[in-house]
């Protein structure tokens, strides 16, 4: 007998039911997934559009009955996507790949240190799928990884990137000795890094862990919270009064865990940020928030590190399934922050959730400013213009910070009219800002004080970038009386520079000298100590801000 199928008016009314808040509605949706249950889908394509509403249904479940049943059919998913895998129709296993479902193959250009966490943690089931990098410049940096008296192979011919690396290494594992040679040959690791992403190689990666992957994988088992209703709107200064919410004590295992799911699940949609590639597992913090959400933090090993602002990640965890992501810039009592919701969850608390960011971030550093940058909202992002993103922050108590262009949002707001593109193109002009208690009028932006550093540098030195680091760091140790500062580089010759465009330090009181040699040795020490150092050098920042202004 023929199993039936599932149809597209099948999986839309499964997300219309997911989304009631009617009384009885969950009856309704329990009904619907047991009649799922005995079909399949008729399709790869309807295939992923399920799954991903079944994994709304997971995180938004009214109760333990209907999460399982979601859970329940996320397996027969599985299987389904294995019998595509495993079939000798090519268009279904295309289909598949890159959807990050269980059993899938992704296929992605990936960083250096993520290659070599997905080489250590699923050594058998990742390889090398291509390299398109420039034949000739590939060959180049071949020749410096591998013995140059095997020269024939890394610099002779026409071969491609490709083709050469796979006649200097073993079948099938091209990836793991490519990955060797550099980490032999080339000592420092950003130069490594940058090697490798010129040889553009792709890996791919079958998912067949029982967890690493979009359908099942989840953090720290924490509550579960069910829901009788969606909320999509949000109090924001409500959300803000509330206190720091719970820190969780996490077992090294645990932070560990932590990394690799964040590692993992922005690798399902091709994605990474430096917090949590480079991230120092030691720095990683969790929080239980209201309503099953739950925050990681991550922050960037010490020899990466930002030098003038702090770049704090976030991994947000509803029902601990990862469902959005981002980081806040953080300089003084500023941020900047970004929010990425994965595509399967952008129908849920969304406000609510980053109002939690927002609250977290504020509460653990001191933030008091809030800027996000256009590009969130809209500019060259078409996706941001669409969804109209703006309206979302603007709801959240953001507001423009050119003060025509707030005006004009001002004025649209109270219409109530549904914006156009090219209004919504020209509000991308401006900053939006979340303004709570700064200690400083206007927003400075550090990319603005890196712009100052490099003029004073050109000014002053001509641009020899060695007499002005060596002339600022032997100023400060003279100001700060220090002697020996190599524990504290390279950050002491950083700071030396950002504090060297403030006059008049020589009279500063020994007070505030002190809290500008804290500030150097919280700089060395971490993220959490720099930030919460800063926002007490109140006089270097009021001169900072002082020689912007002019």
């Amino acid at each position: 007998m023929q199993q039936n199928r599932i149809r597209r008016q099948d999986v839309e009314q499964l997300l219309k039911l997911s989304l009631l808040s009617q009384p009885g509605y969950s009856k309704l949706l329990e009904k619907k997934l047991r009649g799922l249950l005995i079909c399949k889908p008729a399709g790869t394509a309807l295939c992923k559009s399920y799954h991903d509403v079944l994994l709304f249904v997971c995180v938004y479940a009214p109760g333990k009955k209907i999460k399982a049943l979601a859970e329940e059919a996320l397996l027969q998913v599985k299987e389904q996507v294995a019998s595509g895998m495993n079939s000798a129709r090519y268009n279904d296993q295309l289909s598949l790949s890159g959807s990050g479902i269980a059993g899938s193959m992704l296929t992605c250009q990936f960083s250096l240190p993520i290659t070599e966490w997905l080489l250590e943690k699923f050594p058998g089931s990742v390889l090398m799928h291509s390299a398109s990098g420039d034949a000739v410049a590939g060959g180049m940096i071949l020749h410096q990884l591998f013995p140059r008296i095997e020269y024939y192979y890394t610099t002779q011919g026409t071969m491609s990137l490709q083709k050469r690396i796979e006649s200097v290494t073993a079948k099938h594992r091209s990836l793991p000795q490519l990955v060797n040679a550099l980490r032999h040959s080339i000592a420092n690791e950003s130069t490594r890094e940058i090697l490798f992403d010129c040889l553009q190689v792709f890996t791919s990666w079958k998912l067949d862990d029982p967890v690493f992957n979009r359908s099942f994988i989840k953090g720290i088992l924490l509550p579960v919270f069910y829901h009788k209703k969606i909320i999509k709107q949000v109090d924001p200064a409500a959300v803000l009064a509330r206190p720091l919410p719970q820190k969780i004590l996490l077992s090294p295992q645990q932070s560990n865990h932590l990394l690799d799911v964040a590692k993992a699940s922005l690798a399902f949609y091709s994605r990474e940020t430096e917090p949590i590639t480079l991230a120092s597992v030691r720095q990683v913090k969790l929080f239980a928030c209201q309503r099953g959400l739950s925050i990681a933090l991550y922050g960037i090993k010490p020899g990466r590190r930002l030098s003038l602002e702090s770049y704090i990640g976030y991994m947000v965890f509803k029902n601990n399934i990862p469902v959005a992501y981002g980081g806040g810039w953080i300089f003084a009592d500023r941020c900047k922050i970004g929010l990425n919701i994965y595509p399967p969850f952008r129908r849920g608390e969304s406000a609510l959730l980053f109002a939690e960011v927002l609250r977290l971030y504020q509460r653990l550093y001191g933030v008091q400013r809030f800027v996000v940058k256009p590009y969130q909202f809209g500019k060259d992002n078409k996706e941001g213009l669409q969804s109209a993103a703006f309206w979302f922050y603007y709801k959240l108590g953001f507001r423009p910070q050119d003060e025509a262009i707030a005006a004009l949002a001002a004025t649209e707001w109270e219409s109530g009219k549904r914006s156009g593109i090219e209004l919504l193109k020209k509000f991308t002009e401006s900053n939006l800002e979340l303004s709570l208690k700064p200690m400083l009028q206007k927003d400075i932006d550090p990319e603005h004080i890196s712009r100052m550093i490099t003029r004073m540098i050109l000014r002053k030195f001509k641009g020899d970038r060695m007499l002005a680091s060596e002339t600022c760091s032997s100023l400060l140790r003279k100001q700060l009386q220090l002697k020996d500062t190599s524990p504290y580089e390279p950050h002491f010759s950083e700071l030396s520079l950002l504090i060297s465009l403030v006059p008049g330090i020589d009279k500063w009181t020994i007070a505030e000298k002190i809290k500008l040699l804290q500030l150097v040795k919280a700089k060395a020490y971490s993220d959490d100590a720099y930030i919460s150092q800063i926002q007490k050098c109140e006089k270097l920042l009021a001169g900072i801000y002082e020689v912007l202004q002019k």
